[in-house]
Protein backbone atom coordinates (compact mmCIF):
# COMPACT_ATOMS: atom_id res chain seq x y z
CA UNK A 1 0.00 0.00 0.00
CA UNK A 2 1.34 3.31 -0.67
CA UNK A 3 1.78 6.02 1.70
CA UNK A 4 -0.95 9.12 1.39
CA UNK A 5 1.07 11.67 -0.32
CA UNK A 6 2.43 8.84 -3.10
CA UNK A 7 -1.46 8.67 -3.60
CA UNK A 8 -2.22 12.42 -4.36
CA UNK A 9 0.85 12.37 -6.39
CA UNK A 10 -0.15 10.05 -8.62
CA UNK A 11 -3.48 11.12 -9.46
CA UNK A 12 -2.78 14.72 -9.44
CA UNK A 13 0.02 13.60 -11.92
CA UNK A 14 -2.88 12.52 -13.59
CA UNK A 15 -5.18 15.33 -13.23
CA UNK A 16 -2.59 18.29 -14.63
CA UNK A 17 -0.43 16.54 -17.35
CA UNK A 18 -1.67 16.07 -20.38
CA UNK A 19 -1.83 12.49 -20.12
CA UNK A 20 -4.85 10.70 -21.39
CA UNK A 21 -2.51 7.66 -22.47
CA UNK A 22 -1.15 7.30 -18.63
CA UNK A 23 -5.15 7.73 -17.78
CA UNK A 24 -5.91 4.64 -20.30
CA UNK A 25 -3.39 2.39 -18.92
CA UNK A 26 -4.61 2.94 -15.24
CA UNK A 27 -7.99 2.61 -16.58
CA UNK A 28 -6.92 -1.19 -17.92
CA UNK A 29 -4.98 -1.85 -14.67
CA UNK A 30 -8.64 -1.12 -13.14
CA UNK A 31 -10.21 -3.70 -14.61
CA UNK A 32 -10.85 -7.32 -13.47
CA UNK A 33 -10.51 -8.93 -9.51
CA UNK A 34 -8.74 -6.76 -7.30
CA UNK A 35 -10.12 -3.03 -9.08
CA UNK A 36 -11.37 -1.62 -6.27
CA UNK A 37 -8.28 -2.48 -4.03
CA UNK A 38 -6.20 -0.95 -6.72
CA UNK A 39 -8.22 1.87 -6.72
CA UNK A 40 -8.00 2.46 -3.46
CA UNK A 41 -4.28 2.32 -3.18
CA UNK A 42 -4.04 5.39 -5.61
CA UNK A 43 -6.80 7.61 -4.69
CA UNK A 44 -7.06 6.58 -0.76
CA UNK A 45 -10.49 7.02 -1.05
CA UNK A 46 -13.79 4.31 -0.98
CA UNK A 47 -13.59 2.67 -4.74
CA UNK A 48 -17.88 3.04 -4.50
CA UNK A 49 -17.05 5.24 -7.55
CA UNK A 50 -15.68 5.57 -10.97
CA UNK A 51 -11.99 6.74 -11.25
CA UNK A 52 -12.08 10.27 -12.40
CA UNK A 53 -8.53 11.70 -12.29
CA UNK A 54 -9.86 15.52 -12.00
CA UNK A 55 -12.48 14.40 -9.03
CA UNK A 56 -10.02 12.52 -7.24
CA UNK A 57 -6.91 14.69 -7.20
CA UNK A 58 -6.44 16.50 -4.54
CA UNK A 59 -7.60 19.94 -4.05
CA UNK A 60 -6.53 22.50 -6.06
CA UNK A 61 -6.71 24.94 -3.37
CA UNK A 62 -7.80 26.30 0.18
CA UNK A 63 -9.70 29.29 0.90
CA UNK A 64 -8.46 32.03 2.05
CA UNK A 65 -7.79 32.89 5.93
CA UNK A 66 -10.75 34.32 7.50
CA UNK A 67 -9.85 38.13 8.88
CA UNK A 68 -8.13 37.96 12.38
CA UNK A 69 -9.72 40.39 15.10
CA UNK A 70 -7.68 40.88 17.52
CA UNK A 71 -9.04 41.79 21.50
CA UNK A 72 -8.33 45.62 22.63
CA UNK A 73 -5.89 45.39 24.74
CA UNK A 74 -6.37 48.68 26.87
CA UNK A 75 -9.10 50.05 27.85
CA UNK A 76 -10.14 53.87 27.71
CA UNK A 77 -9.44 55.37 30.93
CA UNK A 78 -9.00 58.79 29.29
CA UNK A 79 -12.54 58.52 28.27
CA UNK A 80 -13.82 58.16 32.32
CA UNK A 81 -14.64 61.18 34.23
CA UNK A 82 -12.50 61.66 37.21
CA UNK A 83 -15.48 60.70 39.55
CA UNK A 84 -15.88 57.95 37.89
CA UNK A 85 -11.95 56.38 38.12
CA UNK A 86 -11.91 57.20 41.41
CA UNK A 87 -15.08 55.35 42.46
CA UNK A 88 -13.42 52.23 39.35
CA UNK A 89 -10.33 52.74 42.04
CA UNK A 90 -12.35 52.31 45.10
CA UNK A 91 -13.93 49.32 44.00
CA UNK A 92 -10.89 47.89 43.20
CA UNK A 93 -9.52 48.61 46.21
CA UNK A 94 -12.48 46.65 48.29
CA UNK A 95 -11.75 43.91 46.19
CA UNK A 96 -8.21 43.26 47.64
CA UNK A 97 -7.79 40.50 49.77
CA UNK A 98 -7.59 41.11 53.16
CA UNK A 99 -9.52 44.21 52.92
CA UNK A 100 -11.83 45.09 55.87
CA UNK A 101 -13.31 48.49 54.88
CA UNK A 102 -12.80 50.76 52.10
CA UNK A 103 -13.42 54.66 52.34
CA UNK A 104 -12.78 57.99 50.15
CA UNK A 105 -10.27 59.97 52.31
CA UNK A 106 -12.06 63.71 53.48
CA UNK A 107 -14.14 65.88 50.90
CA UNK A 108 -13.17 68.10 48.65
CA UNK A 109 -11.12 71.41 50.16
CA UNK A 110 -9.67 69.27 52.87
CA UNK A 111 -5.87 68.08 53.01
CA UNK A 112 -5.54 64.54 52.07
CA UNK A 113 -1.90 63.85 53.32
CA UNK A 114 -1.08 62.35 50.32
CA UNK A 115 -3.68 59.78 49.79
CA UNK A 116 -7.25 59.36 48.22
CA UNK A 117 -8.78 56.20 49.38
CA UNK A 118 -8.05 54.31 52.53
CA UNK A 119 -8.53 50.65 53.25
CA UNK A 120 -8.28 49.15 56.66
CA UNK A 121 -6.56 45.12 56.21
CA UNK A 122 -6.96 42.57 58.66
CA UNK A 123 -3.58 43.06 60.21
CA UNK A 124 -4.52 46.05 61.33
CA UNK A 125 -2.77 48.16 58.28
CA UNK A 126 -3.50 50.24 55.99
CA UNK A 127 -3.35 50.09 51.80
CA UNK A 128 -3.69 53.42 51.05
CA UNK A 129 -4.34 55.07 47.02
CA UNK A 130 -3.53 57.97 45.22
CA UNK A 131 -5.90 58.17 42.16
CA UNK A 132 -4.51 60.77 39.65
CA UNK A 133 -6.48 61.26 36.54
CA UNK A 134 -3.06 62.47 33.99
CA UNK A 135 -3.48 62.21 30.48
CA UNK A 136 0.29 61.91 30.41
CA UNK A 137 3.01 61.38 33.71
CA UNK A 138 6.48 62.13 33.98
CA UNK A 139 8.73 61.16 36.46
CA UNK A 140 8.68 64.14 38.89
CA UNK A 141 4.91 63.76 38.94
CA UNK A 142 5.61 60.29 40.55
CA UNK A 143 8.02 61.80 42.71
CA UNK A 144 5.86 64.60 44.22
CA UNK A 145 2.82 62.14 44.95
CA UNK A 146 5.67 59.51 46.97
CA UNK A 147 7.05 62.51 48.64
CA UNK A 148 3.47 64.16 49.84
CA UNK A 149 2.87 60.38 51.62
CA UNK A 150 6.00 60.64 53.18
CA UNK A 151 4.81 63.56 54.67
CA UNK A 152 1.10 62.87 55.69
CA UNK A 153 0.12 60.60 59.11
CA UNK A 154 -0.83 57.44 57.33
CA UNK A 155 3.51 56.44 56.25
CA UNK A 156 3.54 54.85 59.62
CA UNK A 157 0.53 53.07 59.62
CA UNK A 158 0.42 51.90 55.71
CA UNK A 159 2.49 48.66 54.10
CA UNK A 160 1.27 48.93 50.73
CA UNK A 161 0.88 52.47 48.35
CA UNK A 162 -1.08 52.42 44.61
CA UNK A 163 -0.38 55.19 42.87
CA UNK A 164 -3.49 54.57 40.30
CA UNK A 165 -3.33 57.13 37.15
CA UNK A 166 -5.25 56.75 33.57
CA UNK A 167 -2.05 57.54 31.98
CA UNK A 168 0.65 54.82 30.30
CA UNK A 169 3.77 54.04 32.42
CA UNK A 170 5.68 53.35 29.49
CA UNK A 171 8.53 55.87 29.72
CA UNK A 172 12.02 54.82 31.05
CA UNK A 173 12.34 57.85 33.29
CA UNK A 174 8.78 57.61 34.62
CA UNK A 175 9.55 53.77 35.10
CA UNK A 176 13.38 54.33 37.02
CA UNK A 177 11.45 56.78 39.42
CA UNK A 178 8.69 54.30 40.24
CA UNK A 179 11.45 51.58 40.88
CA UNK A 180 13.30 54.07 42.93
CA UNK A 181 10.28 55.22 45.26
CA UNK A 182 9.59 51.63 45.41
CA UNK A 183 13.15 50.77 46.96
CA UNK A 184 12.67 53.91 49.58
CA UNK A 185 9.32 52.40 50.43
CA UNK A 186 10.15 48.92 50.78
CA UNK A 187 13.29 50.05 53.21
CA UNK A 188 10.43 51.33 55.92
CA UNK A 189 7.96 47.86 55.22
CA UNK A 190 5.88 49.44 52.75
CA UNK A 191 5.39 47.79 49.47
CA UNK A 192 4.89 50.62 46.43
CA UNK A 193 2.81 49.53 43.51
CA UNK A 194 2.10 52.06 40.37
CA UNK A 195 -0.83 50.90 38.26
CA UNK A 196 -1.02 52.70 34.52
CA UNK A 197 -3.77 52.31 31.92
CA UNK A 198 -1.87 48.92 30.84
CA UNK A 199 -1.73 47.73 34.45
CA UNK A 200 -4.90 48.52 35.22
CA UNK A 201 -6.35 46.77 32.35
CA UNK A 202 -4.94 43.52 33.10
CA UNK A 203 -6.56 43.56 36.55
CA UNK A 204 -9.70 44.49 35.20
CA UNK A 205 -9.16 41.48 32.94
CA UNK A 206 -10.27 39.04 35.47
CA UNK A 207 -12.84 41.42 37.05
CA UNK A 208 -15.76 41.47 33.97
CA UNK A 209 -18.35 43.23 36.12
CA UNK A 210 -16.03 46.18 36.80
CA UNK A 211 -15.26 46.18 32.89
CA UNK A 212 -19.30 46.27 32.38
CA UNK A 213 -20.27 48.90 34.83
CA UNK A 214 -17.55 51.01 34.07
CA UNK A 215 -17.15 51.12 30.36
CA UNK A 216 -19.94 49.25 29.09
CA UNK A 217 -20.89 45.78 27.03
CA UNK A 218 -19.37 47.04 24.49
CA UNK A 219 -16.29 47.28 26.04
CA UNK A 220 -16.83 43.97 27.53
CA UNK A 221 -17.09 42.01 24.26
CA UNK A 222 -14.15 44.22 22.53
CA UNK A 223 -11.66 43.51 25.99
CA UNK A 224 -13.04 39.84 26.84
CA UNK A 225 -14.52 38.46 24.03
CA UNK A 226 -18.07 37.71 23.27
CA UNK A 227 -18.34 35.00 25.86
CA UNK A 228 -18.04 37.41 28.84
CA UNK A 229 -20.39 39.89 27.12
CA UNK A 230 -23.09 36.92 26.46
CA UNK A 231 -22.22 35.83 30.57
CA UNK A 232 -23.66 39.44 31.94
CA UNK A 233 -26.52 39.41 29.55
CA UNK A 234 -28.96 39.47 32.41
CA UNK A 235 -27.78 42.56 34.02
CA UNK A 236 -27.98 46.30 33.22
CA UNK A 237 -24.55 47.60 32.18
CA UNK A 238 -23.13 50.94 33.44
CA UNK A 239 -24.88 53.10 30.89
CA UNK A 240 -28.36 51.14 30.96
CA UNK A 241 -28.49 51.30 34.90
CA UNK A 242 -27.62 54.72 34.91
CA UNK A 243 -30.71 55.40 32.11
CA UNK A 244 -33.03 53.65 34.11
CA UNK A 245 -32.09 56.06 36.97
CA UNK A 246 -32.78 58.46 35.37
CA UNK A 247 -36.10 57.37 34.14
CA UNK A 248 -36.86 56.71 37.74
CA UNK A 249 -36.10 60.16 39.15
CA UNK A 250 -38.22 61.53 36.49
CA UNK A 251 -41.27 59.15 37.16
CA UNK A 252 -40.79 60.19 40.98
CA UNK A 253 -40.60 64.04 40.70
CA UNK A 254 -43.52 63.79 38.16
CA UNK A 255 -45.78 61.78 40.52
CA UNK A 256 -44.73 64.67 43.47
CA UNK A 257 -45.63 67.29 41.34
CA UNK A 258 -49.01 65.32 40.18
CA UNK A 259 -49.73 64.72 43.67
CA UNK A 260 -49.01 68.44 44.58
CA UNK A 261 -51.77 69.40 41.75
CA UNK A 262 -54.26 67.25 42.29
CA UNK A 263 -53.68 65.25 39.52
CA UNK A 264 -54.75 61.48 38.50
CA UNK A 265 -51.92 59.47 37.48
CA UNK A 266 -51.81 56.75 35.96
CA UNK A 267 -49.42 53.61 36.23
CA UNK A 268 -46.54 53.94 33.28
CA UNK A 269 -46.48 51.74 30.55
CA UNK A 270 -42.73 50.05 30.38
CA UNK A 271 -41.44 49.28 27.12
CA UNK A 272 -38.33 47.17 26.26
CA UNK A 273 -35.10 48.43 26.98
CA UNK A 274 -32.03 47.65 24.36
CA UNK A 275 -31.81 44.19 23.42
CA UNK A 276 -31.29 42.70 27.02
CA UNK A 277 -35.15 42.07 27.62
CA UNK A 278 -34.86 44.61 30.45
CA UNK A 279 -37.81 47.25 31.46
CA UNK A 280 -37.01 50.45 32.02
CA UNK A 281 -39.76 53.48 31.45
CA UNK A 282 -39.44 56.77 29.49
CA UNK A 283 -40.52 60.48 31.46
CA UNK A 284 -41.90 60.77 27.88
CA UNK A 285 -43.51 57.83 28.12
CA UNK A 286 -44.90 58.48 31.73
CA UNK A 287 -46.40 61.75 30.40
CA UNK A 288 -48.51 60.43 28.07
CA UNK A 289 -50.23 58.34 29.88
CA UNK A 290 -50.13 60.43 32.91
CA UNK A 291 -52.62 62.80 31.05
CA UNK A 292 -54.17 60.50 29.07
CA UNK A 293 -52.48 60.74 25.87
CA UNK A 294 -53.33 58.01 23.22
Amino acid sequence: MRDTGERYAAADFIRTGAADAVKDAIDRQLQGPGAAAKLESIVGESPNCSFDADLNGPPDGVPVHPAVTTRAQVLPFGELTWENFERLCYRLAGKAQGVEYVARYGRSGQAQQGIDLYARLGNGKYEVWQAKRYGSIAARNVKAIVAAFWAGAWKDKSDRLVLAVQASLADTKVQNEVEKQADALKAEGITFVAYGGDELSEVLRAKPVLVDDFFGRGWVEAFLGPEAAKALSARLDGGEFRGCERSYAAFMTLTFICWMLGLPCRSPRMKEHGTHRRRCFTASRFLMFLFGTP
